[in-house]
């Protein structure tokens, strides 16, 4: 049998295809050799953290190291969101925590533009092995990263940083670093108020329920306010809508704490409706207008009813106003 010479389109096509092979090959020999090496890397760094041991972290948490340490800054935000998203609804073990905070402390150490934001994401970790890094950036001659690491330190509220807070020279500081210096100490007060009380989730002790409404109440530092009304969210207590409630009556005009106030309503509303709309109906015009309002782009169906009911018979007439508004949102969805 005579052999036949391939055409030429299928001479351009095997190479094409070889090519192309030969193309996919090298990009998954270098993105193996860049997981390796970043692999690697944490090994190392980690290494140096652990008293003489080597400390590995697990598999599954590696490339979110990797992101974390080395990545361009479009792939550390989207790190960066998933660790903030993840201590938000407290979803890391200690140990996975250990690694995250490590990791970012190793990125904040080498990225001056990155420090600040890190800072704070190490706050909302509210992991107290971040408080030795914290407290030295507490030192620094640098405006925004003293003020962010003050503020993350409130948030973890540990009472190691209390001593290098307090020694902060605030004679010719500007407001700004007095005020978030003042929010700190109180928050690390109260925090730690509330660590030394008996620990129960559902039901909190009353204590916890007198230490944090005073708070709410009586204190002037609205960021204190802020952060403590966050311990509102998942607590399953009909009193917390009375207390939110007055929150805002007693500190309405403002902004931040208003939107503060507005966050735990909306948190709150989702799994307790029911609860929401009992209160409300007790609270004056402003309150009930404040509470209509923050659920407006949230209100469930199975609410309709009610606010029917608020919309068709509440004596104000702004608050019927602004029943129907929540009515409206409802019936475009």
């Amino acid at each position: 049998m005579d052999f036949e010479p391939p055409h030429r389109g299928d001479i351009v096509h095997t190479h094409n295809r070889s090519a192309r092979r030969g193309q996919g090959i090298l990009r998954l020999n270098r993105s193996l050799s860049s997981t390796l090496v970043g692999a690697l890397c944490i090994v190392v760094v980690f290494a140096t953290h652990s008293s003489g041991q080597v400390a590995s972290p697990p598999g599954y948490l590696r490339p979110l190291l990797t992101d974390l340490m080395y990545g361009d800054a479009d792939v550390f935000e989207t790190a960066y969101e998933r660790v903030r998203e993840r201590s938000e609804r407290s979803l890391y073990s200690d140990r996975d925590l250990h690694f995250v905070v490590l990791a970012l402390t190793q990125r904040a150490r080498l990225s001056d533009e990155l420090r600040a934001s890190i800072i704070t994401l190490l706050g909302q970790t509210g992991s107290p092995e971040s408080v030795p890094f914290l407290i030295e950036w507490v030192r620094t001659d640098s405006y925004e990263i003293r003020l962010a690491a003050l503020q993350a330190l409130g948030w973890i509220g540990d009472p190691e940083a209390v001593t290098a807070i307090r020694r902060l020279d605030i004679a010719k500081a500007d407001e700004h670093t007095v005020f978030m210096r003042d929010y700190a100490l109180k928050a690390i007060t109260v925090k730690e108020r509330l660590r030394g009380l008996p620990r129960a989730r559902n039901p909190r002790p009353d204590a916890w329920y007198e230490i944090v409404s005073e708070t709410l109440l009586e204190e002037p530092n609205w960021l204190v306010r802020a952060d403590i009304a966050r311990l509102l969210e998942d607590w399953n207590d009909r009193r917390v809508w009375n207390l939110v409630l007055d929150m805002h009556s007693i500190w309405s005009g403002s902004e931040p704490n208003d939107s503060h106030v507005r966050r735990v309503l909306v948190k709150r509303y989702r799994y307790d409706s029911r609860g929401f709309l009992s209160a409300l109906r007790t609270r004056d015009s402003a309150a009930k207008v404040f509470g209509l309002d923050a659920i407006a782009d949230f209100a469930s169906p199975d609410d309709l009813p009610d606010f029917i009911e608020i919309a068709e018979t509440d004596s104000d007439p702004f608050v019927r106003e602004h029943a129907a508004r929540v009515l409206g949102n409802l019936l475009n969805r």
